[in-house]
């Protein structure tokens, strides 16, 4: 977790339910399901960080998987994540904040 994406989060109310919105978890999916033996042991967790404080309605990754974009299930708050993944840990992979993008007040449908 990098204290820049503490700058990504916007609130509108709380509730017990909400504990774990916006919560985005990058998954190796190649490591995950290219073993025919599913080890543990095998680091296949890219990143896991708090991308909003409601829940994530979208995500996109641009085509070289350095660059995300989230979006939250109102359709208002859009960040602009670079991920530089750490080969060893997740704990080690670098999460910068470079944008957040507002549209509107009304809800996105």
């Amino acid at each position: 977790h990098n204290s820049n994406t503490n700058s990504t989060r916007h609130r509108r109310g709380s509730t017990k339910d909400e504990s774990q919105a916006g919560i985005v978890t990058v998954v190796d999916t190649i490591k995950l399901f290219g073993s025919s033996i599913h080890d543990e042991r095998q680091n296949w967790i890219i990143a896991h960080f708090q991308a909003h404080t409601e829940p994530v309605s979208h995500l996109q990754f641009n085509p070289s998987g350095h660059l995300l974009v989230t979006c939250d299930i109102s359709g208002h708050y859009f960040n602009v994540l670079e991920i530089q993944a750490s080969p060893y840990r997740c704990t080690r992979t670098y999460i910068k904040h470079l944008y957040t993008l507002f549209r509107g007040d009304t809800d996105c449908i």
